[in-house]
């Protein structure tokens, strides 16, 4: 049973192991509800891989993890999401021939309960809920600032324009938690600003973040707490001001990047 103080995400020394390869070794948790954890590394250092654990897309060689102390570790990506995960990924997944508001329409595909008699029919509860998605993912685009471009198709959007519409596709599904896979990847400055406070927004919600990027300024901008990964090892964690003075990080795993942060 779930407690109002227990953290949203408890990871229990897992390990994702490819043959003789651990991906993720023995790795331990905890995210908060409301809280923006930053996870960082060097590429290779099993970032993703612990978000695919997380999103059930991977499955634990070993450990556990919980969501609102429900065992997921085995559970499928679906069933995962239905309880209140959903994530984004580091190459953009919409459906380009379809338009803005289709795309976010298929993120609340977890939150039709319609049947086929119901829909072959057109009873009063199916076009209910039809009209409750339809405001909901009108709402989401415009909180990503994509308002007016609802019936744009996907392809004819700019690349920074698209990975709004990814976290608006995310958001169309109610959830808890949201793991964001480098969602600034090949976007400008003000488009990273842009993506900033919208996550900065879903905190303030109460939405619980994890956040894999390159970009320290971003990172460490906005996380509370940082967790420092390399070669599927968890070598830190910290809230940002301590990553930044754990010399050891800095020279071996951030380099000139997280010098850039300090500025």
């Amino acid at each position: 049973m779930e407690n109002i103080h227990d953290p949203i995400l408890r990871i229990e020394n897992v390990t994702l192991a490819f043959g003789g390869l651990k991906a993720v070794n023995s790795v331990d948790m905890t995210l908060e509800k409301g809280e923006i954890r930053g996870l960082i590394g060097p590429n290779g250092s099993g970032k993703s891989s612990l978000i695919n654990l997380i999103s059930g897309v991977y499955k634990p060689t070993s450990g556990k993890i919980f969501f609102r102390n429900e065992d997921i570790s085995k559970s499928p990506p679906h069933k995962i999401a239905s309880l209140g995960i959903c994530r984004t990924f580091q190459t953009i997944r919409l459906f380009p021939r379809l338009s803005v508001l289709d795309n976010v329409l298929a993120g609340g595909h977890t939150k039709s309960s319609a049947n086929v008699f119901e829909v072959m029919f057109r009873t009063k509860s199916m076009k209910s809920e039809e009209k409750w998605l339809n405001n909901r993912a009108y709402e989401m685009i415009n909180l990503v600032g994509l308002s007016g471009l609802e019936g744009e198709k996907v392809r004819n959007l700019p690349q920074g324009q698209q990975k709004l519409l990814e976290i608006a596709r995310v958001l169309m599904a109610e959830p808890s938690l949201i793991l964001l896979d480098e969602p600034t990847a090949g976007l400008s400055p003000q488009e990273t600003d842009e993506v900033s406070k919208i996550i900065q927004l879903l905190k303030e919600q109460g939405l619980s973040v994890i956040l894999v990027e390159h970009k320290m300024k971003f990172v460490l901008g906005l996380s509370d707490s940082v967790t420092v990964l390399n070669t599927g090892l968890k070598i830190a964690e910290g809230t940002p001001k301590e990553i930044q003075e754990k010399d050891e990080v800095v020279r071996a795993y951030l380099g000139s990047e997280m010098t850039d942060a300090k500025a």
